[in-house]
């Protein structure tokens, strides 16, 4: 019993978010975006599955359409981030998702405005790259 405790706890201890909220950091968000939601899934034994250990995800509602100058300005500080331009939703910025990789980590950042069942905003997800 006293091992299965202690496997448990050991199995449950977190390694950390592995740079994750600082390489984020390194994105600068208009400043009339407001943050809505942060979520840091640190590095621990039980990761594995669709979402990678550790990651970052942040979440901010956006006042009006974004354009691809406003999304290279947030990534001014990293370098031009991929995009795939011929996409329906991103020639009218409906749906986009830019990422960019600097070898260490990986960005993603997706752009939701003007679609009937979604509210406005941005969303970032930030891992190690692989």
């Amino acid at each position: 019993m006293a091992t299965a405790i202690v496997m448990l706890g050991l199995a449950s201890c977190t390694r950390g978010d592995g740079g994750v909220v600082e390489a984020g950091d390194r994105l600068t968000p208009p400043a009339d975006w407001v943050e809505r939601r942060e979520l840091v899934v640190e590095e621990s034994l039980f990761c594995g599955g669709p979402a990678p250990c550790p990651h970052l995800e942040r979440e901010w509602d956006i006042a009006g359409q974004v354009t691809v100058a406003t999304v290279e300005k947030v990534f001014a500080d990293l370098g031009s981030p991929t995009v795939d331009e011929t996409a329906p939703g991103c020639i009218d910025m409906s749906q986009c998702r830019f990422t960019f990789s600097d070898g260490e980590f990986r960005w993603e950042l997706a752009i939701v405005h003007d679609l009937p069942d979604l509210p406005d905003g941005a969303g970032l997800h930030v891992q190690l790259a692989e």
